[in-house]
């Protein structure tokens, strides 16, 4: 786990699901004295005792106790990797093959640097030379993170839905011949600072395991454990409602993809329209070299 601080503003970046489940499970040893301790007082009996988990958040799906929660992470969600592998079927039709822009010398009349052999020779037309980017077939690089996790009004089946969406995306960029960079991540308000956090959940030069990151993603019982959990490393005051989720709106910026979210309840319908934007945005536009 590596903290960075801007002002008020924490991130948080994991470099695995291993690097995040570590550091939850050390976070939650530790008592603390706000209002979160509630919440990791009972995931630790949970965890030492099979206790099952009860809150006031809508929901942990079919996770009852901190060991199914353990168990699902380490074992991945088939039933969650069905539905999205539904969902990638309602996508991924006139995906284009992928693109590289690269930088290509252009011989011309006029350009950045001249070649003097050309000139004494009489090749005026094409003596100058100079970079321009020229698509290609190629592999470029996306990144997409995943908004992981909702507020305490969220069911379960919407925050399935809102994960679903990125997970689908990376799959669908794949198969089309994108490398792709995967990351799941939220922004959460606390009572006197700023929480940022992220994990990666492949790097480009691996497949896409549905399984595994639907798991982290999809669930909402995984959210409403680990993910509180990482807010439980927050050096800063937690509140007993574990954080203000900030809204945030879909961005694209040429290399990375980021879902927004806010309070909202989402379904399959819209999960493929969301997905279908954010297809639509990258494939119009390929990263540069």
């Amino acid at each position: 786990m590596r903290i960075e601080t801007s002002g008020d503003t924490y991130t948080y970046s994991f470099d695995s699901l291993a690097d995040l489940t570590e550091s939850v499970n050390r976070a939650i040893e530790k008592p603390r004295t706000d209002g979160s301790e509630g919440e990791r007082a009972m995931f630790m009996r949970s965890r030492k005792t099979g206790a099952p988990l009860q809150s006031a958040h809508t929901g942990y799906d079919s996770l009852k106790t901190w060991q199914d929660a353990e168990k699902r992470l380490a074992e991945g969600w088939p039933d969650g990797a069905s539905k999205i592998a539904e969902l990638v079927d309602s996508i991924q039709e006139n995906i284009p093959p992928a693109k590289s822009i690269r930088r290509r010398m252009v011989w011309g009349d006029q350009g950045d640097e001249i070649e003097i052999t050309k000139v004494y020779s009489g090749e005026l037309d094409s003596a100058w030379r100079e970079a321009r980017r020229c698509q290609s077939a190629g592999t470029p690089t996306i990144t997409i993170q995943i908004c992981w996790g909702n507020a305490s009004v969220i069911t379960p089946d919407s925050m399935f839905w809102q994960a679903a969406a990125g997970i689908a995306c990376a799959d669908v960029l794949e198969k089309a011949g994108y490398r792709v960079e995967l990351r799941a991540g939220r922004h959460v308000g606390h009572p006197d600072s700023t929480q940022d956090f992220s994990v990666l959940l492949k790097d480009p030069s691996q497949p896409v395991d549905i399984s595994s990151v639907a798991a982290l993603c999809c669930s909402a019982g995984i959210y409403r454990t680990f993910g509180f959990g990482v807010m439980l490393c927050h050096a800063r005051a937690v509140s007993g409602g574990m954080g203000t989720h900030h809204d945030r709106s879909d961005t694209w910026d040429g290399e990375a993809y980021r879902f927004g979210y806010g309070v909202r309840q989402t379904s399959k319908e819209a999960a493929i329209q969301s997905a279908t934007t954010c297809l639509k945005a990258i494939t119009g536009v390929t990263n540069a070299d």
